[in-house]
């Protein structure tokens, strides 16, 4: 059987991009996966959008509504209905940029992903090997690996088992973010009480203040006396 060039091209082509895929991405214990994670989140997928970095790269921006969250710094979150996730890849100018081993979401579907920290933001954690769906068997719930789905050690890990590993590693499990302010980590506000003028405020006194002010006092007076007293004899010498 004769290939022509082109049929030859395309076969090397999809060889050597799996060939990339299954080197790029290799399954990593869950243990490992976490400890090496920046923060972890749980939430569902909202929707996305496409932007162009300063460098030209097209980027996919997911947002989440987060329900549980742990390790992200507090000023990093601003709202936990549309907490973003950065993927490489996506669509622009009705061409299709797919970078192998992204992560790619199902809007209305939750997930739990490990992130990393990087330039453009919050990322999922070695590309999709940090992504990971939930499901429930025998009245317990699960963590399932969305490109390893049928590995051994990270195809079905026990949600229990990994809150473990959460607490061992950011010394906190995932706390929720159930919160009624939508910012769930925003600054507070310094608030003021009505008709009280920040100028009022009562400062504690300092005792050692107070002793330096009655010391001025009784050098104020000494002063006022000898001045005084220098007077009355200098008239009785005229």
């Amino acid at each position: 059987m004769h290939l022509s060039p082109s049929v030859v091209f395309l076969l090397v082509s999809i060889l050597f991009s799996k060939v990339i895929f299954a080197t790029f991405i290799i399954p990593a214990p869950i243990n490992r996966q976490v400890k090496d994670s920046f923060a972890a989140i749980q939430g569902v997928n909202n929707g996305k959008t496409y932007k162009r970095d300063h460098d030209g790269n097209v980027l996919t921006e997911f947002s989440f509504k987060l329900s549980k969250s742990v390790g992200l710094i507090t000023n990093k979150i601003v709202n936990k209905n549309k907490f973003k996730v950065i993927v490489p890849g996506g669509k622009w100018n009705d061409k299709t940029y797919k970078i192998i081993g992204s992560p790619d979401f199902i809007e209305g579907k939750e997930y739990i992903l490990l992130l990393d920290k990087s330039s453009y933001g919050f990322v999922v954690h070695g590309l999709s090997m940090g992504q990971y769906e939930l499901y429930s068997e025998d009245g317990k719930k699960y963590l399932r690996s969305i490109i390893f789905a049928n590995h051994p050690k990270i195809g079905k890990i026990s949600y229990d088992d990994f809150q473990k590993l959460l607490t061992n590693n950011f010394d906190h499990k995932f706390a929720s973010t159930a919160l009624k302010d939508t910012n769930i980590y925003k600054k507070q506000s310094i608030t003021k009480n009505r008709g009280r003028k920040i100028a009022s405020i009562n400062k504690p006194k300092n005792k050692n203040d107070e002793n330096n002010t009655i010391n001025i006092i009784w050098l104020t007076l000494v002063f006022a006396s000898l001045g005084i007293f220098a007077r009355i004899k200098l008239r009785r010498q005229k």
